[in-house]
């Protein structure tokens, strides 16, 4: 996904509001589906950035008790 087309600003909202509720219920997703949304998530720009997986490693932690709505 690396070469994805510029996103609408009505785009990017219903990304944001999708990953915002990733988030508030990744405490209740199966270990498996989120590892594999991890895994997607650090593929969607650049698989051989590590420092975007550890962004998303640190934002899941930081975040990981969220419980109120974006």
């Amino acid at each position: 996904m690396t070469d994805s087309p510029m996103l609408s600003a009505d785009e990017r909202q219903v990304l944001e509001c999708l990953g915002s509720a990733v988030v508030l219920q990744w405490n209740d997703l199966p270990v498996p589906l989120q590892r594999e949304l991890f895994r997607c998530a650090a593929a969607a720009r650049d698989s051989q950035d590590p420092a975007l997986k550890t962004a998303i490693a640190r934002f899941l932690h930081l975040h990981k008790d969220d419980t109120a709505a974006p």
